[in-house]
C-alpha cells in the first residue's frame, strides 16, 4: 500500500500522471499566450521578446547575486584580519606584561638572596 492506497488505486494514480491527466505547473510565471498574436512570427517574436527579458532579468539578479557574495567574502576577510590584529596585539601585550613581571620577581629573588628580606615573597 502507497500512501494507504490500495496497489490498484496507486497504479492508476501514477497513470494517470503519467499519461497526463493531471497537470502541475512548472513554473508559477507561465508564457504570455500568443491567441492574439496575428501571425505565428508575430507569436514568435513575442516569446522571443518575453525570454529576452526573462534572461536579462535571471543575469541582472545573477550579477547582484555574484556582488552580495563577494562584498559578504570582503566583510568577513577584513573582519578575520581585524580579528587577527587584535589577537596578536594582544599576545604581544600580554608577553610584554609577563616579560616585566617575571623581571621584577628575578629582581626580588636576586634581592632577598642579598639579605633584602623587605622584598621577599614569604616574610
Amino acid at each position: 500500500m502507497l500512501f494507504g492506497l490500495s496497489n490498484r488505486h496507486a497504479f492508476r494514480v501514477g497513470v494517470a500522471l503519467v499519461l497526463g491527466a493531471v497537470t502541475v505547473p512548472l513554473n508559477a510565471a507561465s508564457p504570455t499566450p500568443t491567441y492574439a498574436a496575428g501571425s505565428p512570427e508575430a507569436a514568435r517574436a513575442a516569446l522571443n521578446r518575453q525570454q529576452a527579458d526573462d534572461a536579462r532579468r535571471q543575469l541582472a539578479e545573477n550579477a547582484a547575486s555574484q556582488q552580495a557574495f563577494n562584498d559578504a567574502q570582503a566583510a568577513r576577510e577584513a573582519q578575520i584580519a581585524s580579528d587577527q590584529a587584535g589577537y596578536e596585539a594582544q599576545k604581544a601585550r600580554l608577553a610584554a606584561e609577563y616579560d616585566a613581571a617575571m623581571a621584577q620577581w628575578r629582581e626580588d629573588v636576586a634581592a632577598c638572596r642579598a639579605g633584602d628580606r623587605a622584598r621577599c615573597r614569604h616574610r
